[in-house]
């Protein structure tokens, strides 16, 4: 039996293991499956965990932007998942690259509520978005999918927030095959195929959240590497509604899993796209402040080697900043907030290059970027 077939195999196996559970006695899930009574489980709320800052940090993604050769998609009765298929070996298929360990995708599928603040299952600051999609990957390396394994599974969340001035484009051709797939247990249908860069935000790149958490749904099994992308994408009124159309199973109308305790479990905040722009601002204006002062050139080297790590202090206290403002529920009310916020650090750090004690400007930095964050809202 080859790859594709022990991934196709292995998810059947699973939809009918877990047939018979429902979203309306989520509390009794652990009593037929413990690991849902763990203490790693999955959704959890963004904003418990301790966090900390990782700006060098970085998950590649490969061939994302090449398209399915095909695509079907099916309501198993707790969502709809949508199974690509690519031309080529397992090797040709897209891959996720993360702390050196290769992932390839196998399914995604999606999560929402009977209204728009009731949809996702990761929050940011406690609050709901109206969907969130779900990009399953998994490491090849180990001969059949195996939850268990630390780095056997990897998820991509996504959340979506309802806004009728924008909508995923792609979701179009993922809502149309609605009325074939309405009822639970349906038969795959075909769709037509998009690649799954489409199904990132433009900033992936530069924020997105990690942490180990489980499986959302039965057997709930823990080990599973979370990447939650910070800034969320929309999608309309139109396309949410056409969700709501899909019948679940036991007469669930949403199936959205409550949030789990964090048990002092740790997400590391990456920024990476960011930093690197802002390191370079940060770095100059450090060097320059610095070449204004010191006379010799033997000083000079050794403040240069320091500027690097002064920089990235001072930029993971900006960065600290930006994460705490763009909340995914405050996107535009919060863009003219977030600008003028910015533009005052940069004037504040321009008008600190003229400083003459350089220990001065950490601090300067530091004070100014608390003040700030402590009237975020």
């Amino acid at each position: 039996m080859n790859l594709g077939k022990r991934h196709i195999f292995f998810f059947a196996h699973l939809i009918h293991l877990i047939s018979s559970w429902e979203y309306k006695d989520v509390g009794l899930w652990e009593n037929e499956y413990p690991s849902c009574g763990g203490a790693q489980q999955s959704p959890i709320n963004l904003d418990d965990i301790e966090q900390s800052d990782n700006s060098g940090g970085t998950i590649t993604f490969k061939r994302y932007n090449i398209t399915p050769k095909k695509m079907t998609i099916k309501n198993n009765g707790h969502t709809v998942e949508i199974k690509p298929e690519w031309n080529g070996s397992s090797k040709q298929k897209p891959r996720v690259i993360k702390d050196g360990t290769e992932y390839e995708v196998v399914q995604l599928h999606y999560h929402w509520g009977s209204s728009d603040d009731s949809g996702s299952e990761h929050v940011f600051n406690k609050v709901r978005t109206s969907l969130e999609v779900h990009v399953v990957h998994w490491n090849p390396d180990y001969g059949s999918f195996d939850p268990e394994q630390g780095d056997g599974i990897l998820v991509i969340g996504n959340l979506y927030i309802t806004d009728d001035k924008y909508s995923a484009e792609y979701l179009n051709g993922v809502i149309s095959s609605f009325p074939n797939i309405n009822e639970p247990d349906s038969e795959p249908v075909e769709i037509e195929p998009f690649s799954l860069s489409k199904i990132l935000t433009e900033s992936w790149a530069d924020a997105y959240l990690t942490y180990t958490g489980s499986l959302t749904t039965p057997p709930c099994s823990e080990g599973v590497s979370w990447v939650i992308l910070n800034n969320p994408s929309t999608v309309d009124s139109r396309q949410m509604e056409a969700f709501r159309t899909i019948k679940f199973s036991h007469g669930d109308d949403h199936n959205n899993r409550p949030l789990q305790s964090p048990n002092s479990r740790q997400i590391t905040r990456v920024s990476r796209f960011q930093s690197k722009l802002m390191i370079y601002f940060v770095s100059f204006t450090l060097m320059m402040e610095n070449w204004m002062h010191l006379r010799n050139v033997e000083q000079e080297k050794k403040m240069q080697i320091q500027i690097q790590g002064k920089a990235q202090k001072t930029i993971s206290e900006l960065d600290c900043i930006m994460y705490r403002e763009t909340s995914p529920m405050k996107k535009d009310e919060n863009f003219k907030a977030l600008t003028l916020k910015h533009i005052g650090m940069v004037i504040l750090i321009l008008l600190n290059t003229w400083t003459r004690n350089p220990l001065c400007f950490s601090l300067r930095i530091s004070l100014s970027a608390f003040v700030i964050a402590q009237q975020t809202p």
